[in-house]
């Protein structure tokens, strides 16, 4: 692991040295400062540092939001027991459910048995 960490450190390292290198030998430096024409700030790479970040901040905000409702969404469980086939109704936030066992909306900790069956739906 550690040596797939340093490999690809080095890569970067040699990447980032050749193009310093290469860009030092393709401009001489000037010997007098030419007018610089005014580029627009919508192409600077600086605005594209901005304008990546942002989407990357509200690409994982957006994400998360989406995994923050999804997992408070209510269920409604129904477990029915297999010998008599009583069906008892409850509760729960989706990230509650683990398996056969689940936390209800008022605390309560179920874990299914065996013989026990257990249905989920979504509430609408």
């Amino acid at each position: 692991m550690l040596t797939k960490l340093l490999f690809t450190l080095a890569i970067i390292t040699a990447v980032l040295l050749f193009y310093q290198f290469r860009r030092r030998q393709r401009q001489p430096l000037p010997k007098t400062k030419p007018a610089q024409e005014q580029t627009p700030w919508w192409s600077t790479p600086r605005f594209a540092v901005w304008l990546y970040f942002g989407l990357l901040v509200g690409l994982g905000i957006v994400v998360f939001a989406i995994n923050w409702i999804n997992d408070h969404q209510v269920l409604d469980i129904r477990v029915i027991n297999g010998s008599t086939g009583e069906a008892i109704l409850y509760q729960a936030e989706r990230k509650m459910v683990e398996g056969r066992h689940f936390q209800t909306l008022d605390g309560r900790k179920v874990t299914i048995g065996e013989s026990e069956r257990m249905e989920i739906t979504e509430q609408e």
